[in-house]
């Protein structure tokens, strides 16, 4: 999963395809992300330090919802 913050005025229609393909032409398969999710901002510290373990958090949340509409089909 890939967190990321568009930048003022930037569309976001397709970005998380464009971004997609941009990391499927760069990097091995395993390292492309299968998520895309667009955020306002990153959790941060006091200090300005990513808060890596809320996006983990949030990253496990969202598998896990995928995985329950999954079960209910």
């Amino acid at each position: 999963m890939a967190f990321v913050v568009l930048r003022p005025g930037k569309d976001r229609d397709g970005f998380e395809e464009r971004l997609k393909a941009f990391a499927r032409e760069r990097l091995a398969g395993f390292e492309c992300p299968e998520w895309v999710l667009v955020v306002k901002e990153l959790p941060k510290t006091s200090t300005g330090k990513i808060l890596k373990v809320e996006l983990r958090n949030t990253a496990k949340k969202l598998a896990e919802e995928e995985d329950s509409v999954k079960a209910k089909l």
